[in-house]
């Protein structure tokens, strides 16, 4: 089980840097521990191990449904986001995404053209669970084919599109990437529609 020191307090660096040491538990469900002592939190994720006879694929971690701020509900409904570390107790189940913000789901008809059709089936998978309380992250870690660290990788955070009205990071999954480009891959979730116009123009 991996340690982070504790001077590590900002919540993003905090949830990063999760990645930045190995595990002990090399399983298909790997634990992580946030913080240096030995009651602090800790994550169990998932272990995905790719084709072993393409060279360039090493195996990755993934962290899921992390959350990264206080829930935007009740009187931070329409507040800027403010950004939490940990606070769970023991072990937080971390192999499953979080629920995706507010958003008007799609329908499609069959006058809908075809290429439009293909695109809101392909998002339906991801917006079954709909949340205010939707401000998750999503991490994938590279490590080596015998099961050790790999050190000091890019970090490459991904912002979903949807014309800050639709989407989720969970549609995007940063497996592939994170294995074939050796990097840490974090994806995340926003508010959307209404709850992320109002939050914008109150930042500006």
């Amino acid at each position: 089980m991996s340690h982070l020191p504790d001077k590590l307090s900002h919540p993003f660096v905090v949830l990063l840097s999760i990645l930045c040491t190995a595990p002990l538990v090399r399983t298909r469900e790997p634990v992580v521990r946030i913080g240096g002592g030995e009651d602090s939190p800790t994550l169990r994720g998932t272990l995905v191990n790719l084709d072993n006879s393409d060279t360039e694929l090493v195996p990755v971690e993934k962290y899921l449904g992390i959350p990264y701020a206080e829930p935007p509900t009740g009187m931070y409904r329409f507040k800027q986001a403010k950004l939490q570390a940990p606070k769970w107790t023991g072990e937080r189940n971390a192999t499953r995404f979080g629920p995706a913000c507010m958003q008007a789901v799609r329908k499609t008809t069959m006058t809908t053209p075809s290429w439009t059709r293909q695109q809101v089936a392909s998002m339906q998978p991801y917006l079954q669970t709909l949340n205010e309380d939707c401000l998750f992250l999503n991490i994938y870690r590279p490590i080596n084919k015998d099961g050790t660290e790999m050190r000091n990788r890019t970090v490459m955070v991904f912002i979903h599109g949807g014309w800050w009205s639709t989407g989720t990071g969970a549609m995007y999954n940063g497996t592939i990437l994170a294995s074939y480009g050796k990097v840490i891959v974090v994806t995340f979730n926003y508010r959307l529609g209404i709850f992320g116009k109002v939050t914008f123009s109150f930042m500006y």
